[in-house]
This record gives C-alpha cells, structure tokens and sequence, in this order.
C-alpha cells in the first residue's frame, strides 16, 4: 500500500487511514450510505492531522493533500484556513461521489443547482461540525470552506472514482467559468 503522504518521517501512525485504504480497495460497490458511518467510526488523532498541515499555511483557499490515490477512488486531507474556501464547482466529467468528514473546526457547504446550461443558482447553506460527515452525491454543485472565524479547519474527502474535469462557477457572476481544471 502506498500512501502519498509521507506519514512514516514524521514519525504519525496512520493505522486509521491504512484502515479505510484497505476497505476501500476491497469494496466492490462504493455506496455513500455504507461509507458515511465508516467515516464517521475511523479514530484519527490531533498528532495525525497536526502532521498534515500545510507548510506554510495558505492564507485565502483551501489546500488539498493527496494522502492515496487507488484503482478507483482517492483519499484527500483538506485544510481550510481562516476565511478560505472553494470555488463553486462539481465534481467532475464522471460526477464522483463521496464522503467527507469534517476533522476539526466548523466547515460550510453552499449548495447551488443549475439554473441553464451556464449559470448556477444557490439553493441553500449548511454548516458542519467536528465529526460530521457531508454526502457528496452525483451531480453536486457545491461551494465549501471554513465557516469558523478562529480555527484553521481540516476534513477528510474520499471520493470514487478520482475527481477529473471539474468545472467551476464565478463566485460573483454564477456563470460558468470557461476552463476545465
């Protein structure tokens, strides 16, 4: 198994993450219903997250750490500094789902749907706590970032298949933004 991060140097067990690594690859149908609670049931430390912050921490967006990458899904440690967030955006050409579970802080998920083929409107605003897990369902519009004005806040993201040709939105405008990241 190999895990990107590269938790071994820093001296942070990573049995938890190992642990969800290895369900994953042997679960032949992905369900959000079944990795939701499984999420929610895994025991990461304060040492562990601690050893996956970004150096130096981003200031005004999020930072993504690609902790696995296997056949067909991916596991990313998100950290949200204060103030930081995402763009609106899907998840992707093959609309991946998933699961994240908020690690620390507090962590907000704007919903929006698709007014036409170009613009999104937004529908509504939800707030999650340490340990809550937020669904990621086919067709997600979304937005997410650090809805705590004193903690830098950190979640975990599994998601299958990998997220490729993500399309993203003007925060300002809600028009479709022309490039494919």
């Amino acid at each position: 198994m190999t895990i990107l991060a590269k938790e071994s140097e820093r001296g942070v067990q990573s049995v938890p993450i190992e642990q969800l690594i290895d369900r994953m690859e042997r679960w032949e149908n992905y369900s959000i219903a079944e990795l939701g609670p499984y999420l929610k049931s895994l025991e990461i430390d304060e040492a562990w997250i601690d050893a996956h912050m970004p150096d130096p921490m981003p200031t005004d967006a999020y930072h993504r750490n690609l902790i696995y990458q296997g056949r067909r899904f991916e596991v990313v440690l998100a950290t949200w500094p204060i103030g930081g967030g995402t763009l609106v955006h899907d998840h992707g050409s093959l609309s991946s789902l998933g699961s994240v579970r908020v690690l620390r802080g507090d962590i907000f998920n704007q919903v929006y749907r698709l007014v036409d083929r170009d613009t999104v409107k937004p529908v509504h605003r939800e707030v999650f706590h340490t340990n809550d897990i937020v669904p990621v369902d086919h067709g997600l519009i979304h937005a997410m970032g650090n809805a705590c004005q004193s903690v830098i806040a950190m979640s975990l993201h599994v998601y299958f298949p990998w997220i490729i040709d993500v399309s993203y939105w003007d925060p300002e405008t809600n028009k479709r933004i022309p490039t494919r990241l």
